[in-house]
């Protein structure tokens, strides 16, 4: 913002006509958004007459510059003190009308602001290209959740919950793939997670479960242990008990 050397002078008396300035009356259509706002009659319909009151006067000066819109807003006041500043927009189109139209709308918020009014807000469509109400594009529809997909769903989590193994619960999957594959969205996602955390906690048992008992064997010959079990190692060491005891055993071989 530029201003002279003193500006208190300007400054009493705009303050003096910002108290008798009224709103300015929102009595212009806006058809693009259906709605209502201050056009720059009614902003200078608002001010005029506190502003000439107290000896202020608003000068606005046009120009355009490849293809850029600005508007310089001059307040003065009877003493010579002032001070001005410069909005710019660039218009959609190069268009006169758009330019027109755009020099206006700067020229409504320049002096709204220099002033000290707030008109209600609206879009200058004109100006920035907008020819028409935007389209609402309608929400999506959401897909209700099926009974059947429901029942798919529970009936999946209770048979996978039953595996009591990896092996089971790979079977499981072969088998009832067709029907879980009927499920939808979130369903399945839901499905998918639970047989995954299945998976996980199932192969983490394994890995913690001791080693099962080395199988057990018929033992040798000899009534004494006629009948019974024993492990490969309680064999090996059955059969050399009795290969020591035979009576060939410690004879001289070389003969």
């Amino acid at each position: 913002m530029d201003k002279s050397e003193r500006i208190g002078e300007l400054s009493a008396a705009l303050a003096k006509a910002q108290g008798q300035i009224q709103g300015a009356v929102k009595d212009s259509d806006n058809p693009f958004f259906k709605s209502k706002y201050a056009d720059l009659s009614s902003v200078w319909d608002a001010c005029r007459a506190p502003l000439s009151e107290n000896g202020l006067a608003v000068i606005q000066s046009p120009t355009v510059f490849d293809g850029m819109v600005s508007v310089e807003t001059l307040l003065s006041h009877a003493s010579g003190e002032w001070i001005s500043d410069r909005v710019s927009a660039t218009p959609a189109k190069g268009d006169v009308q758009a330019i027109g139209s755009t020099i206006t709308y700067l020229r409504r918020y320049a002096l709204s602001a220099i002033v000290g009014i707030a008109p209600e807000d609206d879009d200058g469509n004109a100006g920035s290209g907008k020819g028409k109400e935007p389209e609402k594009t309608p929400a999506k529809a959401t897909k209700a959740e099926s009974p059947e997909e429901t029942t798919i769903l529970a009936t999946a989590k209770k048979e996978i919950d039953a595996c009591k193994n990896s092996a089971d619960l790979a079977a499981l999957k072969a088998q009832k793939a067709p029907v879980w594959n009927k499920l939808a969205g979130k369903n399945l996602i839901d499905c998918r997670q639970h047989f995954t955390a299945t998976e996980k906690r199932l192969a983490a048992k394994a890995l913690s479960e001791p080693l099962s008992e080395p199988p057990r064997h018929p033992c040798p010959e000899g009534e004494e242990r006629a009948g019974t079990m024993m492990s490969i190692a309680e064999c090996l060491a059955e059969q050399c008990k009795q290969i020591s005891t035979c009576p060939n055993w410690n004879k001289d071989l070389s003969a």
